[in-house]
């Protein structure tokens, strides 16, 4: 039997944040209006998560080409200097085709 071949996690990364500047790049618009409600959530002091920032988006008629593109805006506010967001909890989705998936909960990061 053959030996499970062990990834690189410092390539998965490279590859994950390569993929989510993609994302960003074929979607501008959309990346820039999600972010600025990630921002306003962000500035607020509430904690959130993401399908509060899809409820937003959807009722804007904002909805991205890709649902990877949800995902794009979360890296960026969090790997951001300094960080937009930091999360401080879980959840489950209230979207009913997510069907309760885990949610990372979030809120501002005071500078």
């Amino acid at each position: 039997m053959k030996e499970p071949k062990q990834l690189d996690l410092g390539l998965g990364r490279k590859r994950r944040d390569r993929g989510a500047k993609q994302r960003q790049m074929k979607d501008p618009t959309f990346f820039l209006f999600m972010f600025g409600e990630v921002e306003k959530l962000a500035l607020s002091g509430e904690e959130f998560t993401a399908d509060d920032v899809r409820l937003r988006c959807d009722a804007a008629g904002m909805t991205p080409t890709h649902p990877n593109s949800r995902g794009s805006v979360f890296l960026s506010a969090l790997k951001r200097k300094p960080p937009l967001i930091e999360r401080v909890g879980d959840s489950h989705s209230r979207v009913p085709s997510n069907h309760a998936c885990y949610l990372p909960v979030y809120r501002g990061v005071r500078s």
